[in-house]
């Protein structure tokens, strides 16, 4: 019986130990994220766990040490200085290299354990432990093999973390089983935690000191969110090595660090699942060796005698099974899933979504001296300050953009983040050659993500339509904001040049901007800065929703209300005197423009219909900015001087409609509905077509049209498919939308559920809409709160109108389509080929019948997802090859650092339809009695 509870109490403990670790090292990695100082993030865990020993020594819970002072101090100290720096070591490395690959070098350190043992308690491990020890650095070997992309400071702190903490283990052994001077598990974990903090205080303020001195501006800032993070981390400290303190009083030291082992297999995976990172079949089989060496070890420590008699060898085997099992569960395609399975629920996520979001940092998380170190790879002189350079076209760098980047790496060290693959090739070219530069893939919703900009990053479709042409100036404005909070240094903008030798000794302590050139032509912050959380949080105001009012947004904000308001933080330096002038930003002559299309002459003459507007978002999203608005029925009408790329996503039926022939109109037609034959009824329109194809085809019955004439066409639904929700849908919402159910209305109220009722909300696309009838931003704007601000966080829409349930199913929102013979907007034929991907219902059907179905659907808090989800894939992958692969690459550009797409995406060929007659060369544009110019291959 008492061997029965003691395996179900060390059960009990390793579960708890194991739980406790994984989710330490997952707030741990958070705070981090948010607050890059490894050193004062330690000196938190430690106060808080002193803190909270002296409160319970202080309710009488727990009970004060028997040594006296000064043997405290000689017995104890030692143990302290390890813990210390065991504990930094690992939280350096957790913010330099991930949870998991940390923890994967961490598996080495029964080989560490070992060697102290024998030194310090003269015990020599067995032939069979060293086949079980030289099995684990197989395994840590395929580990490090199959991922050369990592830190290697990253891996020396893991690695020296696994010297500190064995080093703690065998002396607090000592001190627990003396005979004299013995310690509890609990008064020796406290006892260690006090001199600990003192140790760390102590550092902090030399750190400190040293940082005012040599480096005061880049010193991380404390704010609300990041007191109350490290103060988590603190607390999740305490829990996890009491409960490792407990466990270690009743094993020996090699066994506690084999079970430690087996703890960090657990976080490995457990990681994984919860912040979403990945693990390769290489890296999974890495860790199968690991753990089977681990395993032998075990057994041969047990022979050996050296384990308690209670069944640990038993322990490790089920863990063993347990992590394997998570890992093939979880697996798929060969690889451990990228995207996270479970969502982070961490008290610190928590804690963070109650302070209006989580405002964290994607950066190292070392502080400034580390990350300064972790930089040796990439700069020859890591300690000089940080220049960052924006290069936000879709298109190679100038040669005067260039020559500002290398006037800036000749004193500097200079980021350059990339809007273009072109650019990170010119910059990958100047490090070749030596220089002190890098740049970084710039994907705009990721650098500014966890900050107040994230959902104005989010709704770019949006604020292009608002802000046109000065779209790209608001965009530099928060870019740079998001680099500078998150990164810190010094910012120089495209439109600043140097014309002197750069002063860098004249730079003032603290946070600057420029007197004359502009608030951020030239500025410098240090990373997570209270001003820059405030510009940031004053800045989306200034750019208010659709309904302006007849207000005018500004084309770049100035900053005076916050400047004003926290003017005493921050200073002016004269530029000039650095070296920096003016120079206006050069773009290549025709360089190429970017349009959408309005509906003036339909809405004019016949109402509107939002649809037109909102069948325009899907391509929008890969447009850099939009330069010209060009009327659909009037294509023809149009000439430009330069290229102008726009997406024909539309129904075609006006009879003023002509398909625009002329010279640099550019139309990419990833989704058109012919109302009638006429719009290819010669052969112009035909060869002109095919000098376009292939055409995406919205409907069946325009593909048959399309393929009939030899015209290479594929289904494509509609292009609003690929709209992308700017929310995340982790919340069950409860409002329904019904938009513009014309036909048995009255019907379709009495099949719905009774408890949906109340969560109704009517909505219209048209065709009344006197406020905004004649005027074609207010139209697009409208359109454009209804689907991003209420249809993308809608618990379902139900509809007779194809444009709003096309972009409901891109936006991930269920879709209850209430077909009927006629529909809003036009003929019931334009739904061939698009039901599938809706839940359907044909108001035609029996009442009892649809009723039964409805109630059904709604069942368990449904509707859940759309029909057909391989459909869909298929749609969006067939869009993603038109536009992308067979297309300018000044697209794919912009839709990587928008966020649309993952950089290196790739996409399945269109499985193009045309009959067989087609299979010819292309036809001559000389033969066309038209004038255009083919702008891309075919």
């Amino acid at each position: 019986m008492e061997a029965a509870n003691h395996w179900a109490l060390m059960v009990l403990l390793i579960v708890a130990w194991y739980a406790f670790s994984l989710h330490l090292n997952v707030v741990v990695k958070e705070a981090l994220m948010i607050y890059p100082d490894a050193l004062t993030l330690t000196m938190v865990q430690f106060i808080v766990a002193a803190v909270a020993g002296r409160m319970l020594q202080g309710m009488k819970l727990l009970s004060l040490p028997s040594l006296l002072p000064n043997r405290m101090g000689v017995r104890v100290l030692p143990i302290a200085v390890f813990f210390y720096l065991g504990n930094l070591c690992t939280n350096c490395a957790l913010g330099s290299i991930s949870v998991g690959f940390t923890h994967i070098l961490k598996t080495l350190e029964p080989l560490c354990a070992i060697a102290i043992t024998r030194i310090v308690l003269g015990e020599s491990p067995s032939s069979a432990s060293w086949f079980g020890l030289i099995t684990i650095l197989c395994g840590v070997g395929t580990v490090i093999i199959s991922d050369l992309n990592f830190s290697f400071l990253g891996m020396f702190f893991a690695l020296s973390s696994n010297i500190f903490l064995p080093l703690r283990n065998v002396y607090s052994v000592s001190l627990m089983s003396g005979e004299t001077d013995r310690l509890s598990a609990f008064q020796l974990f406290f006892a260690t935690t006090h001199l600990s903090a003192l140790i760390a205080i102590c550092i902090q303020m030399i750190r400190w000191l040293i940082v005012s001195i040599v480096t005061p501006s880049e010193t991380p800032a404390l704010n609300s969110v990041v007191n109350i993070n490290l103060l988590i981390t603190g607390l999740s400290f305490m829990a996890m090595h009491s409960t490792s303190y407990i466990i270690l009083e009743r094993l020996q030291p090699i066994t506690h660090a084999i079970m430690n082992c087996f703890k960090r297999a657990f976080i490995i995976f457990g990681s994984a699942l919860v912040l979403g990172t990945g693990l390769s079949v290489s890296q999974i089989v890495g860790i199968g060796l690991a753990l089977t060496g681990l395993y032998v070890y075990s057994r041969a420590k047990k022979m050996q005698g050296g384990m308690k008699t209670w069944p640990v060898s038993k322990v490790i085997m089920c863990v063993s099974v347990i992590t394997f099992a998570i890992s093939l569960l979880t697996a798929s395609d060969g690889t451990f899933s990228h995207n996270p399975i479970v969502k982070s629920k961490t008290l610190s996520s928590v804690y963070m979504q109650k302070l209006n979001g989580n405002l964290g940092v994607i950066g190292s998380a070392l502080p400034h001296v580390l990350r300064k170190a972790d930089m040796m790879h990439d700069f020859p002189n890591p300690f000089a300050p940080t220049i960052h350079f924006l290069w936000l076209h879709p298109i190679p760098m100038t040669d005067t953009a260039l020559r500002n980047v290398i006037d800036l790496a000749s004193y500097a060290n200079t980021v350059v983040h990339c809007g273009s693959e072109e650019c990170e090739a010119q910059i990958g070219s100047m490090k070749q050659e030596g220089m002190a530069v890098m740049s970084r893939t710039l994907v705009v919703p990721e650098i500014c993500r966890d900050t107040p900009l994230y959902g104005w990053t989010r709704k770019h479709v949006f604020y292009k339509l608002r802000a046109g042409p000065n779209y790209q100036k608001q965009l530099t404005q928060v870019v740079a904001m998001c680099v500078l909070y998150k990164m810190g240094g010094i910012y120089v903008d495209n439109s600043v040049a140097l014309d002197a030798n750069l002063d860098l000794t004249k730079l003032p302590k603290g946070p600057w901007v420029s007197d004359q050139l502009g608030l951020f032509h030239v500025s410098h912050f240090p990373p997570n800065h209270e001003l820059l959380l405030n510009m940031m949080d004053n800045y989306v105001p200034n750019y208010p929703p659709w309904w302006y009012k007849g207000t005018q947004w500004p084309s770049v904000y100035d900053f005076v209300d916050v400047v004003k308001a926290d003017g005493t933080k921050l200073k002016t330096v004269n530029v000039a005197e650095l070296g920096f002038v003016s120079r206006p930003v050069i773009l290549p002559a025709g360089m190429r423009q970017y349009a959408t299309m309005k509906y003036n002459l339909r809405n004019i003459t016949q109402g509107i219909n939002l649809g037109d507007e909102i069948q325009t978002f899907g391509g929008i999203q890969f447009l850099p900015h939009i330069d010209h608005f060009v009327t659909r029925d009037l294509l023809h009408t149009y000439k430009f001087d330069n290229n102008v790329t726009f997406f024909i996503n539309a129904w075609i039926g006006d009879k003023r409609f002509d398909w625009p022939y002329q010279l640099y109109m550019d139309p990419i037609m990833v989704a058109i509905h012919l109302a009638s034959h006429r719009y290819i009824n010669s052969t112009k329109k035909i060869q002109y077509l095919k000098s376009k194809a292939p055409i995406g085809a919205r409907d069946l019955k325009t593909l048959e049209r399309l393929n009939n004439e030899t015209i290479p066409s594929y289904f494509s639904g509609c292009a609003t498919i690929l709209t992308q929700n700017p929310y995340d849908r982790e919340e069950r919402p409860k409002t329904i939308y019904i938009i513009d159910v014309w036909k048995e209305s009255d019907k379709l109220m009495r099949i719905l559920p009774d408890e949906v009722s109340r969560d109704i909300i009517d909505v219209t696309h048209g065709p009344q809409f006197s406020g905004i009838k004649f005027d074609n931003i207010g139209r697009f704007l409208y359109s454009a709160d209804l689907v991003f601000e209420k249809y993308a966080k809608a618990r379902a829409i139900i509809t007779q109108r194809i444009h709003a349930a096309m972009p409901s199913v891109g936006l991930g929102v269920p879709v209850i389509f209430f077909g009927n013979t006629t529909l809003p907007g036009g003929g019931a034929d334009r739904l061939s080929g698009l039901t599938k991907m809706w839940h359907f219902f044909d108001a035609m059907e029996n009442e009892e019948e649809l009723k039964v179905r409805m109630k059904e659907l709604f069942g368990n808090n449904g509707p859940h997802g759309n029909p057909n989800p391989e459909l869909q894939h298929r749609i969006k992958n067939d869009l993603f090859s038109h536009i992308l692969s067979q297309h300018t690459k000044e697209l794919r550009n912009a839709a990587q650092m928008y966020g649309v797409i993952k950089k290196g995406a790739q996409f399945d060929p269109i499985a193009v339809e045309f009959n067989s007659d087609n299979l010819t060369q292309p036809p001559d544009p000389g033969l066309m009695n038209v004038s255009y110019k083919d702008t891309h291959p075919h």
